[in-house]
């Protein structure tokens, strides 16, 4: 005799459900940031630190301004800051031009390592950034 095993399986059906996923765009915020470089002279010999004027990068207008503090030397400034910078490679000895017309933010970032701003009669401290959208 055989045993007659019936299987029995309950109609099922099974439902799945949609789930729309809502795409989130997170935009970064960008920082325009314009560039101010303090321009000092030695003005006596005992190395005194004298400011004379500021170099300015306008990121809106990716255009380099000088802005004289002293009227008696504000020429010389003008004169200096007319051509590219050289910055010396300290390693190899190597001297980089860095373009005042093709390349204005690098060259005001630049200024401070640069050989016509290393106090001879002017030097540039680091760049200040000054951003329009800081919270």
């Amino acid at each position: 005799m055989v045993d007659e095993v019936k299987k029995t399986t309950p109609n099922k059906i099974e439902k799945e459900e949609a789930t729309i996923v809502e795409e989130v765009v997170v935009e970064k915020e960008v920082r325009i940031c314009d560039l101010l470089a303090p321009i000092f002279m030695t003005i006596n010999s005992d190395s005194t630190r004298e400011h004379i004027g500021d170099m300015m990068f306008v990121a809106s207008t990716k255009e380099l301004k000088i802005v004289p503090l002293m009227a008696n030397v504000a020429a010389k400034l003008e004169n200096a800051v007319l051509g590219d910078a050289s910055i010396r490679d300290e390693k190899t000895g190597a001297i980089t031009m860095v373009s005042r017309e093709e390349e204005p933010e690098q060259w005001i970032r630049n200024l401070v390592n640069s050989l016509e701003f290393s106090g001879n009669p002017f030097i540039a401290d680091p760049v200040i950034e000054i951003c329009d959208n800081e919270a």
